[in-house]
């Protein structure tokens, strides 16, 4: 792809995902842990980005996504994450992807892609979050041949990229434009966002009609 530029590494934040899952199930009733204050900013209005890793993400932050949550860590300076609102079935196949992951022995549709794409001698290169239009994220599966450049690929909701990804052990990677716009910084200690509140209500997780082919 000529567009690598365009975007950033990202990372399944794995305990906060999965701690958001259940924590949404019991209807957030556990108590918060804070060992300090935290607050979130949009990216847009930050300007020196410390290298430092995410910390534990509080239950006071989990509780303010009310639907179904994924949490992206994005590969860059600073504590950015991409939260992605997704549907009740898609969150549970992808915890069900990672506890299946866990068993070499159990089956999933997530699994047969992987087997299916070996099969054809192909592999999955990684999976890409590439644009967001209106309230809805896309995302891309790419396949290539082992020893070959070229690559085709194919649209995915994201929640099922993620998976995929996951599944079949390729990198995620997500639109510069997204993370400039959507990404969410973590501001430990201090609220550096002079009263600006942050909107979290869209949904972002639809598969778009069209499958496109490129190389």
């Amino acid at each position: 792809e000529k567009d690598d530029d365009g975007f950033l590494q990202a990372s399944l934040l794995l305990s906060e995902t999965i701690r958001h899952y259940n924590l949404r199930k019991q209807g957030f009733f556990e108590e918060a842990k804070w060992h300090s204050s935290s607050h979130i900013v949009p990216l847009s209005l930050q300007t020196n980005v410390s290298k430092s890793e995410i910390r534990s993400i509080g239950h006071g932050f989990l509780r303010r996504f009310q639907n179904p949550t994924i949490f992206l860590k994005i590969a860059c300076d600073g504590d950015l994450l991409l939260p992605i609102i997704v549907g009740e079935f898609a969150i549970e196949r992808l915890i069900g992807t990672l506890r299946d992951v866990k068993d070499e022995g159990s089956q999933d549709q997530f699994k047969f892609i992987n087997n299916l794409v070996r099969a054809l001698g192909y592999e999955v290169k990684m999976v890409r979050i590439t644009k967001r239009v209106v309230n809805t994220y896309y995302a891309r599966i790419f396949l290539g041949k082992p020893a070959e450049r070229a690559t085709l690929s194919v649209d995915s909701r994201p929640s099922d990229a993620i998976s995929v990804a996951i599944r079949c052990q390729a990198p995620i990677y997500v639109s510069k434009d997204i993370v400039l716009k959507d990404a969410i910084k973590i501001v430990y200690g201090t609220w550096r966002g002079n009263g600006v509140k942050t909107v979290y209500d869209v949904s972002l997780d639809r598969v778009k009609a069209a499958v496109v082919v490129g190389l």
